[in-house]
């Protein structure tokens, strides 16, 4: 019995070259897996809800406005694989629903699509109600029964504010700067802008 336990401990070479194979094989397999779940990862981060809100009223024919919706979101799918922002409205008051949605520049295409079916999907759990908005990280949308569209700031917007404070009159000069990059370029680029301003250690 220990003659017969001692050989069959032995791998052979042909046996080495199988399992060295396999490994191989194994790693290819599991390289691109792993690759391709940290690129999912990276784009996942980009529909993380960051806040959202449904109006209190709500309209007498939910499914008119909802046939609405759909329209709306069928006229706008394009525009926002192709520039990232689109508006438009349909129906009769009070029925009618105005839409505005918004991906960030850096997003690609498919990036935009993703996080575009996703806020509208969640912004279609608000209705009855006459709208809503939602955030995601890398886009943003909303509607309502009403053309909102060039409402600067209104009581449903809040502030979210870093908690460190920086009062140094070099600080609130770049933030005047980026603001006034921000205004200028926006309305050329579907009005969304991006600026940077500052050295690394005071930076806006």
């Amino acid at each position: 019995e220990g003659g017969y336990y001692g050989s069959s401990s032995l791998l052979s070479h042909h046996e080495i070259e199988e399992m060295a194979s396999t490994l191989i094989s194994s790693l290819a397999v599991l390289l691109p897996l792993t690759l391709l779940t940290q690129s999912i990862s990276s784009r996942i981060s980009r529909i993380d809800v960051l806040g959202w809100t449904c109006n209190n009223g709500t309209v007498s024919d939910d499914e008119a406005y909802r046939r609405s919706y759909q329209v709306n979101l069928d006229e706008i799918r394009d525009d926002m694989r192709t520039v990232k922002f689109g508006t438009h409205e349909h129906g009769d008051p009070p029925q009618k629903m105005y839409l505005l949605s918004q991906c960030a520049s850096d997003l690609s295409p498919d990036e935009c699509s993703l996080c575009w079916s996703r806020a509208t999907d969640l912004l279609a759990q608000c209705f009855p109600a006459t709208g809503g908005r939602f955030y995601l990280d890398g886009c943003f949308v909303r509607a309502d029964n009403y053309s909102f569209y060039r409402e600067p700031i209104t009581h449903q917007d809040a502030k979210i504010c870093v908690s460190g404070k920086e009062s140094s009159a070099e600080f609130n000069g770049l933030v005047k700067e980026v603001t006034e990059s921000i205004v200028a370029t926006a309305p050329y680029s579907h009005g969304f802008s991006v600026a940077r301003k500052g050295s690394r250690h005071n930076l806006t």
